[in-house]
Protein backbone atom coordinates (compact mmCIF):
# COMPACT_ATOMS: atom_id res chain seq x y z
CA UNK A 1 0.00 0.00 0.00
CA UNK A 2 1.35 3.40 -0.93
CA UNK A 3 2.19 5.47 2.14
CA UNK A 4 0.51 8.59 0.79
CA UNK A 5 -2.37 10.73 2.00
CA UNK A 6 -3.39 11.96 5.44
CA UNK A 7 -2.00 10.12 8.50
CA UNK A 8 -3.31 9.98 12.07
CA UNK A 9 -0.58 9.20 14.60
CA UNK A 10 -1.59 6.86 17.44
CA UNK A 11 -0.54 3.75 19.27
CA UNK A 12 -2.30 0.75 17.80
CA UNK A 13 -1.91 -2.88 16.93
CA UNK A 14 -3.93 -2.65 13.73
CA UNK A 15 -2.71 -3.58 10.25
CA UNK A 16 -1.21 -1.95 8.23
CA UNK A 17 1.29 -0.24 10.60
CA UNK A 18 4.77 1.20 10.14
CA UNK A 19 7.19 0.84 13.06
CA UNK A 20 9.11 3.99 13.99
CA UNK A 21 11.77 4.39 16.70
CA UNK A 22 9.33 6.40 18.79
CA UNK A 23 5.79 5.29 17.83
CA UNK A 24 3.58 3.57 15.26
CA UNK A 25 1.09 5.33 13.01
CA UNK A 26 -2.13 4.14 11.34
CA UNK A 27 -2.58 4.58 7.57
CA UNK A 28 -6.03 5.72 6.41
CA UNK A 29 -7.26 3.68 3.46
CA UNK A 30 -7.71 5.81 0.37
CA UNK A 31 -10.63 4.92 -1.89
CA UNK A 32 -9.45 2.66 -4.75
CA UNK A 33 -8.94 4.63 -7.92
CA UNK A 34 -8.77 8.00 -6.15
CA UNK A 35 -5.83 10.37 -6.49
CA UNK A 36 -3.13 10.62 -3.87
CA UNK A 37 -4.50 13.90 -2.52
CA UNK A 38 -7.98 12.47 -1.81
CA UNK A 39 -9.47 13.47 1.54
CA UNK A 40 -10.39 10.53 3.75
CA UNK A 41 -13.30 12.08 5.65
CA UNK A 42 -16.57 12.95 3.90
CA UNK A 43 -20.07 13.91 4.95
CA UNK A 44 -23.46 13.83 3.27
CA UNK A 45 -26.43 16.11 3.89
CA UNK A 46 -28.77 17.33 1.12
CA UNK A 47 -31.88 19.44 0.62
CA UNK A 48 -34.78 19.09 3.07
CA UNK A 49 -38.14 20.78 3.57
CA UNK A 50 -38.60 22.99 6.63
CA UNK A 51 -40.07 20.98 9.52
CA UNK A 52 -39.23 17.54 8.10
CA UNK A 53 -36.57 15.12 9.47
CA UNK A 54 -33.00 15.54 8.21
CA UNK A 55 -29.63 13.89 8.84
CA UNK A 56 -25.88 14.48 8.49
CA UNK A 57 -23.87 11.32 7.67
CA UNK A 58 -20.12 11.41 8.45
CA UNK A 59 -17.94 8.74 6.78
CA UNK A 60 -14.45 8.49 8.33
CA UNK A 61 -13.26 5.72 5.94
CA UNK A 62 -11.69 3.77 8.81
CA UNK A 63 -12.65 1.91 11.98
CA UNK A 64 -13.55 4.77 14.34
CA UNK A 65 -13.38 2.73 17.54
CA UNK A 66 -9.93 1.39 16.68
CA UNK A 67 -8.56 4.91 16.16
CA UNK A 68 -9.33 5.93 19.80
CA UNK A 69 -9.37 9.57 18.61
CA UNK A 70 -11.85 12.24 19.50
CA UNK A 71 -14.61 13.15 17.03
CA UNK A 72 -16.41 16.37 16.23
CA UNK A 73 -19.11 17.58 13.84
CA UNK A 74 -18.85 21.34 13.21
CA UNK A 75 -21.37 23.71 11.60
CA UNK A 76 -20.43 26.71 9.47
CA UNK A 77 -23.07 29.25 8.37
CA UNK A 78 -23.67 29.56 4.63
CA UNK A 79 -22.34 33.15 4.64
CA UNK A 80 -19.43 32.49 7.04
CA UNK A 81 -16.15 34.30 6.13
CA UNK A 82 -13.13 32.23 5.17
CA UNK A 83 -11.25 31.03 8.23
CA UNK A 84 -14.33 30.88 10.48
CA UNK A 85 -13.88 28.13 13.10
CA UNK A 86 -17.61 27.34 13.18
CA UNK A 87 -19.66 25.90 16.05
CA UNK A 88 -19.47 22.33 17.36
CA UNK A 89 -22.66 20.30 16.98
CA UNK A 90 -21.29 17.02 18.37
CA UNK A 91 -18.19 16.28 20.46
CA UNK A 92 -16.98 12.76 21.29
CA UNK A 93 -13.99 11.84 23.42
CA UNK A 94 -12.44 8.40 23.86
CA UNK A 95 -12.83 7.05 27.39
CA UNK A 96 -9.85 4.75 27.93
CA UNK A 97 -11.19 3.34 31.19
CA UNK A 98 -14.61 2.43 29.79
CA UNK A 99 -13.09 1.60 26.37
CA UNK A 100 -15.83 3.50 24.51
CA UNK A 101 -16.82 6.94 23.24
CA UNK A 102 -18.45 9.56 25.45
CA UNK A 103 -20.46 11.84 23.13
CA UNK A 104 -22.44 15.00 23.84
CA UNK A 105 -24.65 17.25 21.69
CA UNK A 106 -23.46 20.88 21.91
CA UNK A 107 -26.34 22.53 20.00
CA UNK A 108 -30.08 22.22 20.50
CA UNK A 109 -32.44 20.34 18.16
CA UNK A 110 -29.83 17.75 17.14
CA UNK A 111 -29.94 14.02 18.05
CA UNK A 112 -27.09 11.48 18.09
CA UNK A 113 -27.71 7.74 18.52
CA UNK A 114 -24.56 5.68 18.07
CA UNK A 115 -21.31 5.12 16.15
CA UNK A 116 -21.37 2.32 13.55
CA UNK A 117 -17.88 1.07 12.49
CA UNK A 118 -16.68 3.77 10.07
CA UNK A 119 -19.44 6.39 10.20
CA UNK A 120 -21.81 8.25 12.49
CA UNK A 121 -25.13 9.96 11.87
CA UNK A 122 -26.47 13.15 13.46
CA UNK A 123 -30.25 13.39 13.07
CA UNK A 124 -32.45 16.49 13.08
CA UNK A 125 -36.06 15.57 14.01
CA UNK A 126 -37.50 18.79 12.50
CA UNK A 127 -35.06 20.82 10.43
CA UNK A 128 -35.27 24.64 10.43
CA UNK A 129 -33.69 27.44 8.40
CA UNK A 130 -31.28 28.21 11.30
CA UNK A 131 -29.74 24.75 10.84
CA UNK A 132 -28.89 25.31 7.17
CA UNK A 133 -25.21 25.73 6.32
CA UNK A 134 -21.99 23.81 5.83
CA UNK A 135 -20.90 20.89 8.05
CA UNK A 136 -17.54 19.16 8.52
CA UNK A 137 -16.55 15.99 10.40
CA UNK A 138 -13.16 15.85 12.18
CA UNK A 139 -10.89 13.51 14.04
CA UNK A 140 -9.72 15.36 17.17
CA UNK A 141 -6.99 16.56 17.60
CA UNK A 142 -6.02 15.81 13.94
CA UNK A 143 -7.91 18.81 12.53
CA UNK A 144 -5.10 19.41 10.02
CA UNK A 145 -6.79 16.71 7.91
CA UNK A 146 -9.15 19.00 6.03
CA UNK A 147 -12.31 16.92 5.38
CA UNK A 148 -14.82 17.37 2.62
CA UNK A 149 -17.63 19.73 3.71
CA UNK A 150 -21.27 19.09 2.96
CA UNK A 151 -24.06 21.63 2.70
CA UNK A 152 -27.44 21.16 4.36
CA UNK A 153 -30.06 23.17 2.50
CA UNK A 154 -33.53 23.94 3.84
CA UNK A 155 -36.39 24.90 1.57
CA UNK A 156 -39.81 26.29 2.44
CA UNK A 157 -42.88 24.10 2.36
CA UNK A 158 -44.74 24.30 -0.99
CA UNK A 159 -47.87 26.43 -0.97
CA UNK A 160 -51.16 24.54 -1.09
CA UNK A 161 -52.66 26.87 -3.68
CA UNK A 162 -51.87 26.07 -7.28
CA UNK A 163 -50.61 28.70 -9.72
CA UNK A 164 -52.16 29.18 -13.12
CA UNK A 165 -50.07 28.05 -16.04
CA UNK A 166 -49.75 30.40 -18.99
CA UNK A 167 -51.75 29.45 -22.02
CA UNK A 168 -49.69 27.84 -24.73
CA UNK A 169 -50.19 28.55 -28.39
CA UNK A 170 -49.88 26.18 -31.26
CA UNK A 171 -47.08 28.17 -32.86
CA UNK A 172 -43.62 26.91 -32.13
CA UNK A 173 -44.75 23.64 -30.50
CA UNK A 174 -42.51 20.65 -31.25
CA UNK A 175 -43.99 17.91 -33.35
CA UNK A 176 -43.34 15.34 -30.58
CA UNK A 177 -45.92 16.99 -28.28
CA UNK A 178 -48.52 16.88 -31.04
CA UNK A 179 -47.77 13.21 -31.69
CA UNK A 180 -48.60 12.39 -28.04
CA UNK A 181 -52.20 13.59 -28.51
CA UNK A 182 -53.54 10.34 -30.07
CA UNK A 183 -52.14 8.39 -27.09
CA UNK A 184 -53.33 10.74 -24.35
CA UNK A 185 -56.80 11.31 -25.79
CA UNK A 186 -58.10 7.74 -25.20
CA UNK A 187 -56.82 7.81 -21.62
CA UNK A 188 -58.57 11.12 -20.98
CA UNK A 189 -61.80 9.80 -22.48
CA UNK A 190 -61.65 6.65 -20.33
CA UNK A 191 -61.07 8.75 -17.19
CA UNK A 192 -64.00 11.03 -18.08
CA UNK A 193 -66.25 8.01 -18.68
CA UNK A 194 -65.23 6.56 -15.31
CA UNK A 195 -65.90 9.86 -13.53
CA UNK A 196 -69.31 10.11 -15.20
CA UNK A 197 -70.23 6.57 -14.16
CA UNK A 198 -69.08 7.20 -10.57
CA UNK A 199 -71.01 10.48 -10.47
CA UNK A 200 -74.13 8.76 -11.80
CA UNK A 201 -73.88 6.03 -9.15
CA UNK A 202 -73.46 8.60 -6.36
CA UNK A 203 -76.38 10.62 -7.72
CA UNK A 204 -78.67 7.58 -7.77
CA UNK A 205 -77.66 6.65 -4.22
CA UNK A 206 -78.28 10.21 -3.00
CA UNK A 207 -81.63 10.27 -4.75
CA UNK A 208 -82.76 6.99 -3.17
CA UNK A 209 -81.59 8.21 0.26
CA UNK A 210 -83.52 11.48 -0.10
CA UNK A 211 -86.64 9.58 -1.13
CA UNK A 212 -86.31 7.36 1.94
CA UNK A 213 -85.96 10.42 4.18
CA UNK A 214 -88.97 12.11 2.62
CA UNK A 215 -91.08 8.98 3.08
CA UNK A 216 -90.32 9.08 6.83
CA UNK A 217 -90.99 12.82 7.11
CA UNK A 218 -87.36 13.58 7.96
CA UNK A 219 -86.02 15.48 4.93
CA UNK A 220 -82.58 16.97 5.62
CA UNK A 221 -81.90 20.66 5.05
CA UNK A 222 -78.41 20.77 3.54
CA UNK A 223 -76.30 23.88 4.09
CA UNK A 224 -78.18 25.11 7.17
CA UNK A 225 -76.63 25.03 10.63
CA UNK A 226 -80.00 24.67 12.36
CA UNK A 227 -82.96 22.43 11.55
CA UNK A 228 -86.60 23.30 11.80
CA UNK A 229 -88.48 21.74 14.73
CA UNK A 230 -90.36 18.56 13.91
CA UNK A 231 -94.11 18.54 13.77
CA UNK A 232 -95.92 16.37 16.31
CA UNK A 233 -96.64 13.59 13.80
CA UNK A 234 -93.03 13.74 12.53
CA UNK A 235 -91.68 13.51 16.08
CA UNK A 236 -93.92 10.51 16.68
CA UNK A 237 -92.43 8.78 13.61
CA UNK A 238 -88.87 9.55 14.80
CA UNK A 239 -89.59 8.20 18.28
CA UNK A 240 -91.11 5.07 16.79
CA UNK A 241 -88.04 4.51 14.63
CA UNK A 242 -85.54 5.14 17.47
CA UNK A 243 -87.31 2.69 19.78
CA UNK A 244 -85.87 -0.15 17.69
CA UNK A 245 -82.31 0.87 18.67
CA UNK A 246 -82.98 1.34 22.39
CA UNK A 247 -82.03 -1.79 24.33
CA UNK A 248 -83.21 -2.46 27.83
CA UNK A 249 -80.96 -3.83 30.56
CA UNK A 250 -82.61 -7.20 30.06
CA UNK A 251 -81.70 -7.19 26.35
CA UNK A 252 -78.13 -6.14 27.10
CA UNK A 253 -77.82 -8.95 29.64
CA UNK A 254 -79.03 -11.39 26.97
CA UNK A 255 -76.29 -10.13 24.62
CA UNK A 256 -73.69 -10.68 27.35
CA UNK A 257 -74.98 -14.19 28.04
CA UNK A 258 -74.97 -15.15 24.34
CA UNK A 259 -71.45 -13.79 23.89
CA UNK A 260 -70.23 -15.70 26.94
CA UNK A 261 -71.82 -18.92 25.64
CA UNK A 262 -70.17 -18.48 22.23
CA UNK A 263 -66.80 -17.82 23.84
CA UNK A 264 -67.10 -20.94 25.96
CA UNK A 265 -68.15 -22.93 22.89
CA UNK A 266 -65.12 -21.64 21.03
CA UNK A 267 -62.82 -22.74 23.86
CA UNK A 268 -63.99 -26.38 24.10
CA UNK A 269 -62.64 -28.90 21.62
CA UNK A 270 -66.04 -30.55 21.11
CA UNK A 271 -67.79 -27.33 20.00
CA UNK A 272 -64.94 -25.23 18.64
CA UNK A 273 -65.56 -26.05 14.96
CA UNK A 274 -69.25 -25.01 15.08
CA UNK A 275 -68.79 -21.93 17.29
CA UNK A 276 -69.26 -18.48 15.71
CA UNK A 277 -66.46 -17.00 17.84
CA UNK A 278 -62.99 -18.42 17.23
CA UNK A 279 -61.07 -18.92 20.49
CA UNK A 280 -57.50 -20.20 20.92
CA UNK A 281 -55.44 -21.05 23.98
CA UNK A 282 -52.12 -19.19 24.17
CA UNK A 283 -50.37 -21.23 26.92
CA UNK A 284 -49.21 -17.91 28.43
CA UNK A 285 -49.40 -18.27 32.21
CA UNK A 286 -48.92 -16.39 34.40
CA UNK A 287 -48.76 -12.77 33.22
CA UNK A 288 -45.54 -10.84 33.96
CA UNK A 289 -45.22 -8.77 37.15
CA UNK A 290 -42.55 -6.24 35.98
CA UNK A 291 -40.01 -7.88 38.31
CA UNK A 292 -38.47 -10.00 35.53
CA UNK A 293 -34.89 -9.49 34.34
CA UNK A 294 -33.43 -10.42 30.99
CA UNK A 295 -33.33 -9.69 27.30
CA UNK A 296 -35.08 -11.05 24.24
CA UNK A 297 -35.12 -10.46 20.49
CA UNK A 298 -38.67 -9.91 19.21
CA UNK A 299 -39.83 -10.68 15.65
CA UNK A 300 -43.27 -9.27 14.82
CA UNK A 301 -45.04 -10.26 11.56
CA UNK A 302 -48.22 -8.26 10.95
CA UNK A 303 -49.85 -8.20 7.51
CA UNK A 304 -46.99 -7.50 5.08
CA UNK A 305 -44.59 -5.87 7.60
CA UNK A 306 -41.81 -7.45 9.65
CA UNK A 307 -40.39 -5.65 12.71
CA UNK A 308 -37.29 -6.82 14.61
CA UNK A 309 -36.48 -5.31 18.01
CA UNK A 310 -34.17 -6.06 20.92
CA UNK A 311 -36.03 -5.75 24.25
CA UNK A 312 -34.15 -5.40 27.55
CA UNK A 313 -36.13 -6.05 30.75
CA UNK A 314 -36.40 -3.85 32.69
CA UNK A 315 -36.21 -1.19 29.98
CA UNK A 316 -32.99 0.83 29.97
CA UNK A 317 -32.57 4.56 29.40
CA UNK A 318 -30.87 3.98 26.04
CA UNK A 319 -33.17 3.31 23.11
CA UNK A 320 -33.17 -0.33 22.04
CA UNK A 321 -32.42 -0.96 18.35
CA UNK A 322 -35.37 -1.68 16.07
CA UNK A 323 -35.77 -2.22 12.31
CA UNK A 324 -38.87 -2.61 10.11
CA UNK A 325 -39.06 -4.25 6.70
CA UNK A 326 -41.76 -4.64 4.07
CA UNK A 327 -42.29 -8.25 3.04
CA UNK A 328 -41.22 -8.51 -0.58
CA UNK A 329 -43.83 -9.33 -3.20
CA UNK A 330 -41.55 -12.02 -4.62
CA UNK A 331 -42.00 -14.17 -1.50
CA UNK A 332 -44.17 -16.96 -2.94
CA UNK A 333 -43.76 -19.85 -0.46
CA UNK A 334 -43.56 -20.35 3.28
CA UNK A 335 -39.90 -21.37 3.05
CA UNK A 336 -39.12 -18.12 1.22
CA UNK A 337 -41.05 -16.20 3.89
CA UNK A 338 -39.02 -17.64 6.77
CA UNK A 339 -35.77 -17.28 4.80
CA UNK A 340 -36.70 -13.61 4.34
CA UNK A 341 -37.17 -13.28 8.12
CA UNK A 342 -33.78 -14.95 8.72
CA UNK A 343 -32.06 -12.64 6.19
CA UNK A 344 -33.44 -9.56 7.94
CA UNK A 345 -32.47 -10.99 11.34
CA UNK A 346 -28.89 -11.41 10.12
CA UNK A 347 -28.92 -7.82 8.85
CA UNK A 348 -30.27 -6.62 12.23
CA UNK A 349 -27.53 -8.44 14.14
CA UNK A 350 -24.83 -7.16 11.80
CA UNK A 351 -25.95 -3.52 12.04
CA UNK A 352 -26.40 -3.55 15.83
CA UNK A 353 -23.48 -5.74 16.91
CA UNK A 354 -21.65 -2.70 18.35
CA UNK A 355 -24.65 -1.83 20.53
CA UNK A 356 -25.02 -5.42 21.66
CA UNK A 357 -21.36 -5.79 22.64
CA UNK A 358 -21.13 -2.39 24.38
CA UNK A 359 -24.27 -2.90 26.48
CA UNK A 360 -23.19 -3.99 29.95
CA UNK A 361 -26.22 -6.23 30.46
CA UNK A 362 -25.47 -8.15 27.26
CA UNK A 363 -21.66 -8.05 27.26
CA UNK A 364 -21.16 -11.59 28.54
CA UNK A 365 -23.66 -13.11 26.11
CA UNK A 366 -22.38 -11.27 23.03
CA UNK A 367 -18.67 -11.91 23.53
CA UNK A 368 -19.35 -15.38 22.13
CA UNK A 369 -19.77 -16.21 18.46
CA UNK A 370 -22.11 -17.39 17.04
CA UNK A 371 -24.77 -15.18 18.62
CA UNK A 372 -26.87 -16.66 21.45
CA UNK A 373 -30.19 -14.98 22.13
CA UNK A 374 -33.77 -16.03 23.08
CA UNK A 375 -36.38 -15.11 20.47
CA UNK A 376 -40.10 -14.30 20.72
CA UNK A 377 -42.18 -14.51 17.53
CA UNK A 378 -45.25 -12.22 17.52
CA UNK A 379 -47.43 -13.80 14.83
CA UNK A 380 -50.65 -11.85 14.17
CA UNK A 381 -52.61 -14.79 12.76
CA UNK A 382 -54.82 -17.53 14.31
CA UNK A 383 -52.74 -20.39 15.72
CA UNK A 384 -53.34 -23.53 17.76
CA UNK A 385 -50.79 -23.90 20.58
CA UNK A 386 -49.41 -27.07 22.10
CA UNK A 387 -46.91 -25.15 24.23
CA UNK A 388 -45.98 -21.49 24.47
CA UNK A 389 -43.27 -22.01 21.83
CA UNK A 390 -44.98 -24.60 19.62
CA UNK A 391 -47.89 -23.42 17.49
CA UNK A 392 -49.65 -24.39 14.26
CA UNK A 393 -51.22 -21.89 11.86
CA UNK A 394 -54.91 -22.71 11.31
CA UNK A 395 -55.50 -20.30 8.40
CA UNK A 396 -54.14 -17.10 6.86
CA UNK A 397 -55.96 -13.79 7.16
CA UNK A 398 -55.31 -10.19 5.98
CA UNK A 399 -55.05 -11.21 2.30
CA UNK A 400 -52.01 -13.46 2.88
CA UNK A 401 -51.97 -17.03 1.58
CA UNK A 402 -48.83 -19.19 1.84
CA UNK A 403 -50.56 -22.58 1.86
CA UNK A 404 -47.43 -24.57 2.73
CA UNK A 405 -47.41 -22.88 6.18
CA UNK A 406 -50.99 -23.85 7.19
CA UNK A 407 -51.03 -26.58 9.87
CA UNK A 408 -47.22 -26.54 10.07
CA UNK A 409 -45.04 -26.09 13.16
CA UNK A 410 -44.06 -22.40 13.04
CA UNK A 411 -41.18 -22.86 15.46
CA UNK A 412 -39.64 -25.64 13.37
CA UNK A 413 -39.91 -23.65 10.11
CA UNK A 414 -38.35 -20.52 11.63
CA UNK A 415 -35.68 -22.48 13.51
CA UNK A 416 -34.63 -24.23 10.29
CA UNK A 417 -34.36 -20.83 8.56
CA UNK A 418 -32.08 -19.62 11.39
CA UNK A 419 -29.88 -22.71 11.08
CA UNK A 420 -29.31 -21.95 7.40
CA UNK A 421 -27.57 -18.73 8.53
CA UNK A 422 -24.15 -19.18 10.15
CA UNK A 423 -24.55 -16.19 12.47
CA UNK A 424 -28.04 -17.18 13.65
CA UNK A 425 -27.84 -20.94 14.22
CA UNK A 426 -27.91 -20.48 18.03
CA UNK A 427 -31.02 -18.29 18.17
CA UNK A 428 -33.65 -20.12 20.22
CA UNK A 429 -37.38 -19.50 19.84
CA UNK A 430 -38.87 -19.47 23.34
CA UNK A 431 -42.35 -18.03 22.64
CA UNK A 432 -44.86 -17.66 19.79
CA UNK A 433 -47.74 -15.31 20.64
CA UNK A 434 -50.49 -13.33 18.93
CA UNK A 435 -50.21 -9.53 18.66
CA UNK A 436 -53.09 -9.07 21.13
CA UNK A 437 -51.28 -11.34 23.61
CA UNK A 438 -48.10 -9.26 23.29
CA UNK A 439 -50.19 -6.15 23.98
CA UNK A 440 -51.68 -7.72 27.12
CA UNK A 441 -48.26 -8.90 28.35
CA UNK A 442 -46.80 -5.41 27.84
CA UNK A 443 -49.73 -3.71 29.60
CA UNK A 444 -49.63 -6.14 32.54
CA UNK A 445 -46.07 -5.00 33.34
CA UNK A 446 -47.34 -1.48 34.10
CA UNK A 447 -50.81 -2.41 35.40
CA UNK A 448 -51.20 -5.87 37.02
CA UNK A 449 -55.01 -5.42 36.98
CA UNK A 450 -55.09 -5.45 33.16
CA UNK A 451 -56.77 -8.68 32.00
CA UNK A 452 -58.04 -7.82 28.49
CA UNK A 453 -56.30 -6.55 25.32
CA UNK A 454 -58.00 -5.38 22.13
CA UNK A 455 -56.69 -4.68 18.61
CA UNK A 456 -58.81 -2.75 16.09
CA UNK A 457 -57.16 -2.65 12.64
CA UNK A 458 -58.13 -4.58 9.51
CA UNK A 459 -60.16 -6.76 11.85
CA UNK A 460 -61.14 -6.93 15.52
CA UNK A 461 -59.09 -9.23 17.77
CA UNK A 462 -59.01 -9.55 21.54
CA UNK A 463 -57.50 -11.71 24.27
CA UNK A 464 -58.37 -12.16 27.94
CA UNK A 465 -57.31 -14.14 31.00
CA UNK A 466 -59.34 -17.32 31.54
CA UNK A 467 -58.97 -19.58 34.59
CA UNK A 468 -59.83 -23.06 33.35
CA UNK A 469 -58.28 -26.15 31.79
CA UNK A 470 -59.47 -27.05 28.29
CA UNK A 471 -57.96 -28.26 25.05
CA UNK A 472 -58.46 -26.54 21.71
CA UNK A 473 -59.66 -28.28 18.58
CA UNK A 474 -57.34 -30.05 16.19
CA UNK A 475 -55.80 -28.09 13.35
CA UNK A 476 -58.09 -28.42 10.28
CA UNK A 477 -56.77 -29.35 6.87
CA UNK A 478 -55.67 -26.49 4.67
CA UNK A 479 -58.15 -27.48 1.94
CA UNK A 480 -61.09 -27.19 4.34
CA UNK A 481 -60.25 -23.57 5.06
CA UNK A 482 -61.20 -22.45 1.52
CA UNK A 483 -64.82 -21.36 1.33
CA UNK A 484 -66.50 -20.45 -1.99
CA UNK A 485 -69.21 -17.90 -1.28
CA UNK A 486 -71.82 -17.17 -3.97
CA UNK A 487 -71.73 -13.41 -3.35
CA UNK A 488 -67.97 -13.37 -3.96
CA UNK A 489 -68.43 -15.26 -7.26
CA UNK A 490 -71.06 -12.75 -8.41
CA UNK A 491 -68.80 -9.85 -7.45
CA UNK A 492 -65.86 -11.33 -9.39
CA UNK A 493 -68.04 -11.97 -12.47
CA UNK A 494 -69.35 -8.38 -12.40
CA UNK A 495 -65.81 -7.00 -12.12
CA UNK A 496 -64.66 -9.13 -15.07
CA UNK A 497 -67.61 -7.96 -17.20
CA UNK A 498 -66.87 -4.31 -16.36
CA UNK A 499 -63.19 -4.76 -17.28
CA UNK A 500 -64.17 -6.38 -20.62
CA UNK A 501 -66.58 -3.50 -21.39
CA UNK A 502 -63.88 -0.93 -20.61
CA UNK A 503 -61.39 -2.74 -22.87
CA UNK A 504 -63.95 -2.84 -25.72
CA UNK A 505 -64.64 0.90 -25.29
CA UNK A 506 -60.91 1.66 -25.38
CA UNK A 507 -60.48 -0.42 -28.57
CA UNK A 508 -63.42 1.36 -30.24
CA UNK A 509 -62.01 4.76 -29.29
CA UNK A 510 -58.58 3.83 -30.67
CA UNK A 511 -60.17 2.64 -33.95
CA UNK A 512 -62.15 5.88 -34.25
CA UNK A 513 -59.01 7.93 -33.64
CA UNK A 514 -57.10 5.93 -36.28
CA UNK A 515 -59.94 6.46 -38.80
CA UNK A 516 -59.97 10.21 -38.06
CA UNK A 517 -56.21 10.39 -38.54
CA UNK A 518 -56.46 8.52 -41.87
CA UNK A 519 -59.25 10.85 -43.05
CA UNK A 520 -57.18 13.90 -42.10
CA UNK A 521 -54.15 12.52 -43.96
CA UNK A 522 -56.28 11.83 -47.04
CA UNK A 523 -57.79 15.31 -46.92
CA UNK A 524 -54.36 16.87 -46.66
CA UNK A 525 -53.19 14.74 -49.60
CA UNK A 526 -56.20 15.74 -51.73
CA UNK A 527 -55.72 19.41 -50.87
CA UNK A 528 -52.04 19.16 -51.80
CA UNK A 529 -52.93 17.52 -55.16
CA UNK A 530 -55.56 20.16 -55.92
CA UNK A 531 -53.21 23.01 -55.04
CA UNK A 532 -50.41 21.44 -57.08
CA UNK A 533 -52.73 21.00 -60.07
CA UNK A 534 -53.92 24.57 -59.76
CA UNK A 535 -50.32 25.80 -59.71
CA UNK A 536 -49.50 23.69 -62.79
CA UNK A 537 -52.48 25.18 -64.66
CA UNK A 538 -51.45 28.69 -63.68
CA UNK A 539 -47.89 28.06 -64.85
CA UNK A 540 -49.13 26.63 -68.17
CA UNK A 541 -51.42 29.61 -68.74
CA UNK A 542 -48.66 32.08 -67.97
Amino acid sequence: MEQKGPHSFKRTNMVPTVLLPVCMFLLFNIIPGASSDSKPITCEAGTFTNGEPASIDCNFRTNITASELGLSVTKFPSDAPKGDTGEDVLLCRWDKEQNKYDCSIEMANYVFDNILTDHLVVRIPAVSFEQAGWYKCYFVPTEEIDPYPCELRVQARPESTSTARPESTSTGEPEESQAVLPIVLPCVIVVLVGVCIAGLVLFMRRRRANRARKSMGMELHHGSKTTEPLLPDEKQQVDKLSEVFQLSLTSLQKVVNVLEQEMQAGLHSSTQRSADTGMFRTCVSPLPTASELGYIMVFQLRSDWLTIELVIIPSSEAACPSLSFSVQKGVATGKQLFDFIADKAEQFVKENLTFLKDNRKLKKEFNKNPLQMPVAFVFAFPCKHETISKAYLTKWTKELDWKDVVCKDLKEMLQQAFKRKKRLNNLEIVAIVNDTVSTLVSAACSDPQCKVALHVENGLNACHVEYFNTTGAECPDAEKQIEVRPDIIVFVVVIIIIIIIIIIIIIIIIIIIIIIIIIIIMLVFVIDVVVLGFLVIVVVIL
